[in-house]
């Protein structure tokens, strides 16, 4: 602060030299013109030598003035223009060193070292905060007070210390809550994957099981069909049957209208051996009266007799017999009737069996019609089962892959240090 004061003081004096040099050479033309006017020729040229003279020390003076006033007050303007370049590229750690004091220059340099202090302050605590917040550190106190222009920095660095904050925070929630869903979806689809497999396993047995009644509701139909076509013979020998025994009937009707007619033949035979029973009987009266003349008539009547006799037995016999044989057809054609209504009743329920065989026949290709459908849906419900599992398999890896990276990000959430709770 005393040099700048004695360059100054150096500087008036220059000043004050040159201004006397000044008024001097200003008196002496006074004085030549005045000289001159009363015509003292010799002692003007002695005063405009001395004029001269003084003129050009003053002008000499007032140069080295001027230039030692140039180097005293633009040397620091120099200095602070090339420290203003510095600050204005950034560098706030230069060689810079002048002299604080009353002066303008002297307060210049006192700005500009207050400017760079605050700036190294306020970049100090910007790289320190970002610097702790690269390293994870976000529980940071923005207590450092920013003036000015630079209070919205301050601002910011609040705003962005808060929003990392609260953003890290949700992020490691939010990690806990994939994490935990990720653990839930993993298990239901294990879950999943092991229902899925033991459903394929369930459709495999039924599967199997189907083919199985499909084959016997294969075999039952093909069975059916051959009872239906045992059935159709059974039932047209039942018709040919009813034909014999119709005809067994007819012929069983006739055999009784012809023992009838024998019946009636016997009678006659008998009502004929009766008379010629009485005949021979007259004839022997009539022998017996005729004495020895009749004798051998006697003989005679007595053999038709005896023969008239043993025609009205053979008549009675032959009437017993064909009584019995009557008898017998009658039972005969009666059981006949028996039978043909039997086999009559036999055909129609042979018929009804047929019609049920038919029935039945329709229902088993039908059933198997639908064991086939059945079989090709378990066949569609096996690959969507398969399907499943399959997918079921990659969700639980996914979930299983989600959760390793959710820890990965609570992990490298956790190295941030955050606001105390």
């Amino acid at each position: 602060m005393k040099k700048t004061m004695k360059q100054s003081t150096l500087i008036y004096t220059l000043n004050a030299c040159a201004l006397l040099l000044l008024v001097l050479v200003g008196v002496g033309f006074y004085i030549l013109y005045h000289k001159g006017s009363t015509g003292q020729t010799d002692g003007i040229a002695i005063v405009q030598g001395a004029v001269f003279v003084l003129l050009i020390g003053a002008a000499v003076l007032q140069v080295i003035t001027m230039l030692i006033t140039r180097k005293k007050l633009l040397h620091p303007i120099t200095r602070v223009e090339k420290e203003m370049k510095e600050i204005a590229q950034g560098n706030l750690s230069s060689d810079f060193s002048m002299e604080v004091d009353t002066s303008e220059i002297g307060m210049l340099a006192g700005s500009i070292y207050s400017t760079r202090s605050t700036l190294q302050k306020y970049i100090g605590d910007i790289s320190d905060k970002l610097t702790q917040m690269a390293e994870g550190n976000l529980d940071l106190k923005n207590d450092m007070e920013y003036i000015g222009e630079f209070s919205p920095i301050q601002t910011a660095l609040g705003v962005i210390l808060d929003s990392f904050n609260a953003t890290l925070k949700q992020i490691n929630i939010a990690a806990g809550q994939v994490s935990t869903g990720a653990a839930q979806v993993s298990g239901g689809a294990q879950a999943l994957s092991a229902g899925s497999t033991e459903q394929a396993s369930s459709i495999d047995e039924l599967t199997l099981s189907v083919e199985k009644v499909a084959g016997q509701a294969e075999q039952n139909a093909s069975n059916v069909r051959a009872a239906t076509k045992y059935v159709e013979q059974v039932e047209t020998d039942i018709n040919t049957g009813n034909g014999y025994m119709k005809n067994l009937t007819e012929a069983m009707g006739e055999m009784d209208a012809a023992s009838n007619e024998i019946v009636n033949i016997t009678k006659v035979i008998e009502d004929i051996a009766f008379q010629t029973n009485i005949l021979s009987l007259n004839a022997s009266i009539e022998a017996a009266r005729a004495g020895e003349a009749g004798k051998g008539f006697a003989v005679v009547a007595d053999e038709v007799r005896n023969l008239a006799g043993k025609s009205a037995e053979a008549a009675k016999q032959t009437s017993e017999l064909i009584q019995n044989s009557v008898t017998s057809v009658s039972k005969g054609t009666a059981i006949t009737a028996q039978t043909a209504q039997i086999l009559q009743q036999v055909g129609s329920n042979m018929q009804n069996v047929s019609e049920n065989f038919v029935s039945i026949e329709r229902a088993s290709s039908e059933q198997t019609e639908a064991i086939e459908q059945i079989q090709m849906g378990l066949v569609q419900v096996s690959s969507v089962v398969q399907t499943n599992a399959a997918t079921a398999e990659e969700n639980s890896a996914t979930s299983e892959e989600m959760s390793a990276q959710a820890d990965i990000l609570r992990e490298e959430v956790g190295k941030f240090i955050l606001y105390s709770e």
